[in-house]
């Protein structure tokens, strides 16, 4: 029942690695400067862990196509046309609890959508 900002302050208290410090921990040079503050974690970030459904052992692909082949800038593709593998992988999390995490989650925070022709 707890919000992404309490579960982050929660983890830091508790010094938990932080996902990034963690895979820097298992050799990933990519993430070494998470090696500093290996327990800072982000609300953003244990949303995300909260909504990604690899964590109950599926894969999500077709996230982001190109749009333009030249400046390769990446446009988020809607989440119907999205591609879902299931059963890939070990989950790490039960799908009940997944599930019952994503009703108790407040929609659309921090998302911004577009505004059309021009209206503020």
């Amino acid at each position: 029942g707890n919000g992404s900002p309490y579960i982050a302050k929660y983890l830091e208290d508790n010094k938990i690695l932080n996902p990034a410090a963690y895979k820097a921990l298992k050799g990933d040079t990519r993430f070494n400067r998470f090696k500093e503050e290996p327990y800072k974690s982000k609300d953003v970030t244990v949303r995300k862990i909260l909504t990604d459904i690899v964590y109950i052992g599926h894969m999500e692909n077709h996230k982001y196509q190109v749009e333009n082949y030249k400046t390769k800038k990446l446009v988020r593709v809607p989440d119907s046309e999205h591609i879902i593998v299931k059963n890939t992988h070990e989950a790490i999390i039960d799908k009940d609890i997944f599930n019952e995490v994503q009703k108790r989650l407040p929609k659309n925070v921090g998302r911004k959508e577009k505004k059309e022709n021009g209206d503020k």
